[in-house]
């Protein structure tokens, strides 16, 4: 929509209506870090006294601790698994003929479509005739599951704007599929392949729902413990530290990403002149 068809007025309207959704979905989360550093009990925006305590409680508590750690360990994992099987899968989609290729792009995004609840009852029913409930790496697997589609969009909308021709010059150079794919795809889905991981990572350091229903009474992720320490005993506000923890991580990945992804690229030295060279 250009300036001319919206008007001074429209724009600025467009601005303000732009600038007041993107307050609407930061304040909640931004609220609870002055919550997160009030000494009392209270959850008041303003505190009356500045203090760590529920970050202390979340690090030096036993059972936070380890929720915290399982979690930690259980995202790198999962956005491992599924990086290595996005990345994977967004090629072989890519080079797949088109019918096959929508048939299976529409596949591979499912858990972004498909209800959670539905994933995990399926996940469960499959695991407890496989007695694998209650297992790091099959929990695990699952998070890579549900988090595969984040990785393989941004993966394969990079592949689909990258130049073939530099495939082409390659193969024509010698290079077989494989040697293509390491020495000149790969380099140029590192951006892609960064974006992934992280919004992979979040979502499943975040991931609460499939982890109720897989999660034995031994392992007690970090979105658990906070879910349940709400049903059994009340608002804890160590609950205020943990999300202001994982809001920290979130940003922190994306100014990663956005640094990464602007950050000057080295340009080619220019040939010199037969004449110049001593």
């Amino acid at each position: 929509m250009s300036e001319y068809l919206l008007g001074a007025n429209g724009r600025r309207l467009l601005i303000a209506y732009g600038w007041l959704l993107i307050l609407f979905i930061i304040v909640p989360a931004l609220v609870l870090v002055p919550v997160s550093i009030g000494k009392d009990d209270s959850f008041v925006i303003i505190p009356h006294e500045l203090s760590l305590r529920w970050y202390q409680t979340l690090f030096t508590d036993t059972r936070w601790r380890n929720a915290l750690i399982l979690s930690l360990k259980l995202a790198v994992f999962a956005s491992v698994l599924a990086t290595v099987a996005g990345v994977l899968a967004a090629i072989g989609v890519s080079r797949a003929a088109p019918q096959l290729a929508k048939a299976l792009r529409l596949l591979f995004i499912a858990p972004m479509i498909v209800p959670l609840m539905v994933i995990g009852v399926g996940f469960y029913v499959l695991y407890a005739r496989l007695r694998l409930l209650g297992g790091f790496v099959p929990l695990g697997a699952a998070h890579a599951v549900l988090v595969l589609p984040f990785v393989m969009l941004p993966v394969s909308a990079r592949l689909y704007s990258m130049d073939q021709r530099l495939e082409w010059a390659a193969a024509s150079l010698g290079a077989g599929p494989y040697q293509t794919i390491i020495r000149v795809v790969l380099p140029q889905l590192k951006p892609a392949i960064l974006a992934g991981f992280a919004f992979a990572f979040i979502f499943s350091f975040d991931e609460v729902v499939v982890a109720q229903f897989l999660s034995g009474p031994q392992m007690e992720t970090l979105p658990r413990r906070m879910w349940e320490g709400i049903q059994m005993g009340g608002l804890d506000k160590t609950i205020t530290a943990v999300t202001t923890v994982q809001l920290i991580l979130a940003v922190v990945a994306m100014l990663f990403i956005t640094t990464w992804q602007w950050r000057p690229k080295a340009r080619p030295a220019p040939a010199r002149d037969k004449a110049d060279r001593p």
